[in-house]
């Protein structure tokens, strides 16, 4: 599992009119080459001339570890969905 992150910042992209910093992160098991369709529309939502990043971690994620640590952070913060 790696982590992933697509983003466009307000420093790459300063000169452009109507520009509105963006970030997705997310945890994937899919290959740069499977994710690609994913950035592209990550992309094609924002505005003309805007560039965004695309970032991967170089280090896989250990999922079960990555699941037990989800699973105390939702125990000791009961209201994170709002309920």
């Amino acid at each position: 599992m790696i982590g992933v992150i697509f983003t466009s910042r307000n420093k790459d992209n300063k000169d452009v009119a109507n520009f509105k910093q963006r970030k997705i992160a997310f945890l994937s098991n899919k290959s740069v080459e499977e994710l690609m369709p994913k950035f592209d529309d990550f992309v094609n939502e924002g505005v003309a001339n805007e560039l965004s990043r695309f970032y991967i971690t170089i280090n896989e994620r250990n999922n079960e570890k990555t699941i037990i640590d989800l699973q105390h952070y939702l125990l000791d913060h009961p209201d994170f969905f709002g309920y």
